[in-house]
């Protein structure tokens, strides 16, 4: 007789709610750093020190986030390649929570697939 039992798949509910796993990163002033994730992200939180920031989350389109001088921002989202442009005279860090979900399970998202921007 086999259990069958469930494995986390990319809506496995359960794997978002509990705490995740720490992934850690920095870039310093000018560097462009592109973090790959073998695990999905439940949340990310950027933070820019000393200047602006960019962050954008694997989309097949240019569509990026600007963090601005020293602050922080914390996404919501399904994630398995972050990059991150650190501006000039900007030291930014970003703090990956990370589920136990392959990042292989889910899509190359593009924007353009969910909505537009006239």
């Amino acid at each position: 007789m086999s259990l069958a039992n469930a494995k986390p798949s990319a809506n496995y509910v359960p794997a978002y709610q509990s705490s995740g796993i720490p992934f850690v990163a920095t870039a310093a002033s000018g560097e462009t750093k592109t973090i790959g994730l073998n695990k999905v992200t439940s949340e990310v939180t950027v933070a820019a020190s000393g200047g602006t920031a960019t962050v954008q989350f694997g989309n097949t389109n240019s569509a990026v986030f600007t963090i601005p001088k020293d602050a922080v921002a914390t996404f919501r989202v399904k994630a398995r390649k972050i990059i991150i442009v650190s501006g000039s005279g900007t030291a930014t860090s970003v703090v990956a929570a990370l589920t136990e979900i392959d990042g292989g399970l889910i899509p190359t998202y593009d924007q353009d697939d969910y909505g537009s921007v006239s």
